[in-house]
């Protein structure tokens, strides 16, 4: 924008040779440089971030089911090495046993050897009656003390070899238990990872959940579709480190064209950070915006644990490196008008990891599953300042209900509204009291994470697949496809996949099909429509749809439509949001 502005400027003073500060142009120059440093920086970051988020974000079912596989070899070492340690502790009794009986016979034989070292030559010659007698006698004893040596040179070499296994038992038993501890560990660090594997699975993917169960009579291949329709279209459920841009949307390539754009993403539970970061900009402080997004709680100064183990890194300071790595916020708007943004983040971080530990008894995870934590952000540097002087300046704060952390879950954007973890199109388990409904909206009813506040890039998206749909739009006839669709009861949900399938599975019915279908259902499909105009609800939903047509007006329900639309519409065209609206080019 900088170098548009200048260059006209520049060119008007030289068609009228008019002196041009030199100096003044390089400086601009200069800072137009570094603009664009800037920017190649940003776009650079994004692109890593973008590697690794969708890194993060692969076939999560897929780790849940490595995680659980661990979990049972695990299991399984540990019952060889109990076994073991079984077999070894009989083994040792035997030893021991035998051990003991070595010694018996040991010890019996040195009293013989004692009792026959003090028979004299005397006693032997008296008790002879010839020299060859005496021999014999002589022979006999001198025998008798050799093999009575022999034996217990044996048994004491038995007695030590005993003794050396016993020995090798014991330390073998002492290794195995620490093996043990060691694999008792690992499996309760498996099985903390497989739950926060499952809540990011219930978390991220709420909206795919939720769709699955909303729409009814739906095929296994059907489900599966869902998933991938709305997997390709995910991006991030916080906005992450580094700001995103607004996507520019392709023209269309024919006309009239149809595109259903959604407002808010993903969850719309909680902090939009987004809209904390319009509210800080419109002057508003961290406590106004906390308590704004969070109902009923307090902001205390709270005795956090000086340390946190973090998986894949250990134990780590709480303060001054886990907070202070903690990569959910870009830390440059504090450099435009986001400082308390930063700060209600950091307290929001901050109370988060104390719900999901236990204020540190348990784990938390680096990832987006629970929050992301980078250590190269930990460090001190020009670009993390104003996030570590957020968090610096809240040192110690937290969100409390009834005395305790609150799960201060917190999502880039809710599109001016936000819900409840229950509500239809969240779909988790349930709402804590300190969870509600929000309308985002300054005085003047804009959205604080809209244009003019915030400015979210996901404030309004038409949300599709760049490189298999190309774009969003749709025509005329397949928009009133998915409007007679969405007229057919949902018993008919299983025909109405896609007719060109995006995945290898059974097409659904095709258009006629479908009009077929309403006509045998008495009900009159749409054949041409001149208007089409969506209704909001005051809880941020769409929930009516009036369709202009040739007959007269046709109401269609704003709930189904969602759902068929995420069934049926071409490509990988997706609705992350329940509230939406169609737009027309």
């Amino acid at each position: 924008m900088a170098m548009k502005r200048f260059l006209p400027i520049l060119l008007i003073l030289s068609l009228f040779s008019i002196p041009v500060n030199l100096v003044s142009a390089e400086d601009e120059y200069d800072k137009l440089q570094q603009e664009k440093e800037q920017k190649v920086q940003e776009k650079t970051g994004k692109e890593q971030e973008k590697v690794q988020a969708e890194q993060e974000q692969q076939s999560i079912g897929t780790q849940i089911s490595n995680t659980k596989y661990q979990i049972s070899n695990v299991e399984g070492q540990l019952a060889q090495k109990r076994a073991e340690i079984a077999m070894l502790g009989q083994s040792r009794d035997d030893a021991e046993e035998q051990k003991q009986e070595k010694i018996a016979q040991r010890n019996g034989l040195w009293r013989t050897l004692y009792k026959q070292s003090r028979a004299s030559a005397l006693e032997l010659f008296l008790g002879a009656n010839t020299f060859v007698k005496l021999a014999q006698l002589w022979g006999y004893f001198d025998a008798s003390v050799q093999l009575s040596r022999q034996n217990i040179q044996t048994l004491n070499l038995q007695v030590n070899n005993l003794t050396k296994n016993l020995l090798s038992a014991n330390q073998r038993r002492e290794q195995l238990e620490g093996e043990i501890a060691g694999l008792e560990s690992q499996k309760v660090g498996l099985e903390i990872r497989r739950g926060q594997l499952t809540a990011y699975q219930n978390e991220l993917l709420g909206q795919i959940a939720g769709l699955e169960g909303e729409i009814k009579n739906i095929t296994a291949r059907q489900e599966e579709l869902i998933r991938q329709k709305l997997a390709a279209t995910a991006h991030f459920t916080s906005v992450g480190e580094i700001e995103h841009a607004v996507e520019a949307l392709p023209d269309p390539p024919f006309s009239p064209a149809f595109a259903v754009f959604s407002f808010g993403y993903p969850h719309r539970v909680g902090m939009n950070q987004y809209g904390a970061y319009g509210r800080s900009k419109a002057g508003q402080s961290y406590s106004e915006i906390l308590n704004t997004y969070y109902k009923d709680v307090e902001i205390i100064e709270y005795n956090v644990p000086a340390k946190i183990r973090v998986d894949g890194y250990g134990e780590i300071d709480f303060e001054g490196n886990y907070l202070k790595g903690i990569a959910e916020m870009p830390s440059s708007w504090g450099d435009k008008g986001g400082t308390e943004a930063l700060k209600a983040q950091a307290i929001a971080a901050r109370t988060y990891a104390l719900a999901v530990t236990n204020n540190g008894q348990t784990s938390i995870c680096a990832t987006q599953a629970c929050q992301v934590y980078r250590p190269s952000k930990a460090v001190y540097s020009e670009r993390s300042a104003n996030w570590h002087r957020a968090v610096e300046e809240t040192r110690g704060k937290v969100i409390v209900h009834g005395g305790a952390p609150i799960k201060a879950w917190y999502s880039s954007t809710d599109g001016g509204y936000t819900r409840l973890p229950t509500d239809f199109d969240v779909g988790w388990n349930s709402s804590p009291p300190y969870t509600h409904r929000v309308k985002d909206l300054d005085g003047e009813g804009r959205a604080y994470d809209g244009p003019g506040h915030g400015d979210s890039p996901w404030f309004h998206k038409a949300w599709y697949d760049t490189a298999t749909d190309r774009h969003p739009w749709l025509t005329k006839e397949e928009l009133i496809d998915l409007f007679n669709a969405t007229l057919l009861p949902e018993s008919y949900n299983e025909h109405l996949s896609q007719e060109v399938p995006v995945i290898s599975t059974e097409p659904g019915w095709s258009k006629e099909e479908v009009r077929e279908a309403l006509r045998n259902e008495g009900i009159e499909p749409i054949e041409d429509f001149s208007e089409v105009k969506v209704a909001h609800s005051d809880e941020g939903y769409t929930f009516l749809i009036r369709v202009s047509t040739p007959s007269g007006t046709r109401d269609i329900d704003g709930r189904r439509f969602r759902q068929i639309f995420v069934l049926r519409s071409r490509g990988r065209l997706a609705l992350w949001s329940s509230l939406y609206e169609i737009v027309q080019r």
